[in-house]
């Protein structure tokens, strides 16, 4: 779980770039950021005029989602039945759930399925992207990479909206393909950076497309099972047109921290 001299030495070289498109990965804020971000646009959108107004100010400042998903997620509920006033503030809040400790209630699908609705309105391209799967690859910690597999055989086919991370893809994307990549992928700390659970490997041919790993995912990269020189996090790719076809292989295994995270028992 530590990584090797070598993988040291060649990180030590290896140059790493920031995202430069307009579209990124969605990390959650500092708490002291979400609460200063949330005093500014209270400050400018007075929340205190009406509920409705509190809950776009909770979505937007304090979990700091764009005003569009927002707006989205507002009129959904609406749709769905809840009246607007105190009852629309509550369920939002209902649904954040503990937020503090990203212990979500259903707000995270409920974002997730506006995100898609936006971006299939608004004409994002759909991508399209191949998986290969553990059984099609040297995955495992000790296999002998020297044995040739028919990769491709075993390979299939996910679509996403650009903008979606891989992660976003196997949570909520829609077809069998997604499907089987969410069975495939564990994502145990919702996105933010956090683990290595989400840990696929590119396929070389696409690795500079898909872009290198910022210095901050290289420390949960050193982390994950059986890291490769093309890892990357799940929850850090994201998908653009340039993107189209490009090849991801999945590990048949995940290092997950919490699982080595000794608890005494109170009994």
């Amino acid at each position: 779980m530590f990584p090797s001299p070598k993988r040291q030495q060649q990180r030590q070289h290896r140059p790493f770039d920031y995202p430069t498109t307009n579209v990124g990965p969605r990390r959650r804020p500092h708490f002291r950021t979400m609460m200063a971000r949330s005093s500014v646009y209270a400050a400018s959108d007075d929340p205190s005029l009406n509920p409705e107004a509190k809950a776009m100010t909770f979505l937007v400042g304090t979990l700091g989602h764009d005003k569009d998903v927002a707006k989205g997620v507002l009129d959904a509920l609406k749709q769905s039945g809840v009246s607007g006033g105190s009852a629309l503030l509550s369920m939002v809040r209902t649904l954040a759930g503990r937020w503090e400790v990203d212990e979500d209630a259903g707000l995270e699908a409920l974002v997730e399925s506006v995100r898609v609705e936006l971006a299939r309105s608004t004409g994002k391209k759909l991508v399209t992207i191949w998986i290969l799967p553990g059984s099609a690859w040297a995955s495992r910690e000790g296999d002998d990479e020297t044995v040739k597999k028919d990769e491709f055989k075993r390979a299939f086919k996910v679509e996403g909206f650009e903008g979606m991370s891989l992660t976003d893809v196997a949570k909520f994307g829609d077809g069998e393909g997604a499907g089987v990549l969410g069975e495939l992928i564990e994502c145990s700390c919702s996105g933010i950076m956090a683990c290595s659970t989400c840990h696929v490997v590119v396929h070389s041919d696409w690795f500079e497309k898909v872009g290198r790993p910022t210095e901050a995912e290289l420390d949960m990269i050193d982390l994950a099972y059986n890291a490769q020189e093309s890892s990357r996090l799940g929850c850090q790719v994201i998908l653009k047109p340039n993107l189209e076809n490009a090849i991801f292989k999945i590990p048949r295994g995940a290092n997950n921290m919490m699982d080595f995270i000794p608890f005494e028992d109170d009994f």
